[in-house]
Protein backbone atom coordinates (compact mmCIF):
# COMPACT_ATOMS: atom_id res chain seq x y z
CA UNK A 1 0.00 0.00 0.00
CA UNK A 2 2.54 2.20 1.11
CA UNK A 3 4.34 1.94 -2.45
CA UNK A 4 0.97 2.80 -4.55
CA UNK A 5 1.30 6.27 -2.23
CA UNK A 6 4.33 6.77 -3.45
CA UNK A 7 3.96 6.65 -7.10
CA UNK A 8 0.84 8.70 -7.13
CA UNK A 9 0.45 12.32 -8.67
CA UNK A 10 -0.74 15.26 -7.76
CA UNK A 11 -3.54 16.16 -10.88
CA UNK A 12 -6.05 18.14 -8.82
CA UNK A 13 -5.49 22.25 -8.48
CA UNK A 14 -6.89 24.11 -6.59
CA UNK A 15 -9.72 25.05 -8.75
CA UNK A 16 -10.36 21.14 -8.75
CA UNK A 17 -10.72 20.73 -5.14
CA UNK A 18 -12.68 23.64 -4.17
CA UNK A 19 -15.62 22.56 -7.56
CA UNK A 20 -15.83 19.76 -5.96
CA UNK A 21 -16.08 20.69 -2.16
CA UNK A 22 -19.01 23.61 -3.48
CA UNK A 23 -20.57 20.71 -5.36
CA UNK A 24 -20.45 18.31 -2.40
CA UNK A 25 -21.95 21.62 -0.02
CA UNK A 26 -24.43 22.83 -2.55
CA UNK A 27 -25.97 19.00 -3.32
CA UNK A 28 -26.45 18.43 0.24
CA UNK A 29 -27.93 21.65 0.70
CA UNK A 30 -30.54 21.14 -1.69
CA UNK A 31 -31.37 18.26 -1.40
CA UNK A 32 -31.73 18.40 2.11
CA UNK A 33 -33.09 21.58 3.18
CA UNK A 34 -34.89 22.96 -0.19
CA UNK A 35 -38.41 22.41 1.51
CA UNK A 36 -37.32 24.02 4.90
CA UNK A 37 -36.16 27.31 2.55
CA UNK A 38 -39.12 27.90 1.23
CA UNK A 39 -41.39 27.32 4.06
CA UNK A 40 -38.82 30.06 6.04
CA UNK A 41 -38.14 32.44 3.34
CA UNK A 42 -41.13 31.76 0.13
CA UNK A 43 -39.89 33.04 -3.00
CA UNK A 44 -37.07 34.59 -2.00
CA UNK A 45 -35.59 30.84 -1.50
CA UNK A 46 -33.15 31.52 -4.60
CA UNK A 47 -31.98 34.66 -3.04
CA UNK A 48 -31.30 32.87 0.15
CA UNK A 49 -29.09 30.12 -1.95
CA UNK A 50 -27.24 32.92 -3.56
CA UNK A 51 -26.22 34.97 -0.74
CA UNK A 52 -25.42 31.37 1.17
CA UNK A 53 -23.17 30.19 -1.18
CA UNK A 54 -21.09 33.63 -0.92
CA UNK A 55 -21.14 32.74 2.83
CA UNK A 56 -19.86 29.30 2.05
CA UNK A 57 -17.00 30.16 -0.28
CA UNK A 58 -15.63 32.63 1.79
CA UNK A 59 -15.67 30.35 4.60
CA UNK A 60 -14.09 27.23 2.24
CA UNK A 61 -11.56 29.35 0.36
CA UNK A 62 -8.83 29.39 3.41
CA UNK A 63 -8.80 25.99 4.19
CA UNK A 64 -8.46 24.86 0.27
CA UNK A 65 -5.12 27.41 0.25
CA UNK A 66 -3.64 25.76 3.46
CA UNK A 67 -4.16 21.99 2.01
CA UNK A 68 -2.58 23.27 -1.00
CA UNK A 69 0.09 25.28 1.24
CA UNK A 70 1.09 21.96 3.96
CA UNK A 71 1.53 19.05 1.31
CA UNK A 72 0.29 16.26 3.55
CA UNK A 73 -2.08 13.23 4.26
CA UNK A 74 -4.31 14.15 7.03
CA UNK A 75 -6.99 16.20 8.26
CA UNK A 76 -7.83 19.74 9.03
CA UNK A 77 -6.59 19.17 12.40
CA UNK A 78 -3.10 18.02 11.23
CA UNK A 79 -2.77 21.28 9.01
CA UNK A 80 -3.23 23.14 11.83
CA UNK A 81 -0.97 21.75 14.23
CA UNK A 82 1.48 21.77 11.55
CA UNK A 83 0.95 25.39 10.76
CA UNK A 84 0.94 26.11 14.53
CA UNK A 85 4.18 24.20 15.44
CA UNK A 86 6.49 25.75 13.10
CA UNK A 87 8.54 27.96 14.41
Amino acid sequence: MANQEANLKKVLGLGDVMSIGAGQIIGAGVMALTGIAIGMTGSGVTLAFVISSVFTLFMVLPIAVMGQLFQQQGDYIGILADFYLLK
